[in-house]
């Protein structure tokens, strides 16, 4: 897994995902609170979700369609999905507490 960080003068973007699956791997393993896999090699350290680069992905499709991300809950306001081709959800079904 590789990746890059990305820097202007006036802003500074978050992890930049190589690859579509990259993301989907670290959007899992940000929901469980992994922090051996997003502390290890290509991954987004401690950059909140929503700073992730994601402006070259273009497939979201299941992004947040595990288990592990069912009460996810924070902002992705950051996040540019203008490359978007594919963003498929998963039908999770709701529970009530």
């Amino acid at each position: 897994t590789a990746s890059t960080k990305t820097t202007s003068p006036t802003t500074v973007k978050g992890w930049v995902p190589a690859h579509d699956s990259d993301l989907k791997t670290m959007v899992r393993a940000y929901c469980r609170g992994d922090r051996q896999v997003l502390d290890g090699p290509g991954g987004p350290g401690k950059d909140r979700i929503g700073t992730w680069d994601t402006s070259r992905i273009q497939d979201f499709s299941f992004v947040f369609g595990s288990d592990d991300c069912k009460f996810f809950n924070e902002s992705l306001d950051g996040w540019n999905m203008s490359s978007a081709t594919n963003m498929k959800v998963s039908r999770v079904p709701l529970s009530i507490y």
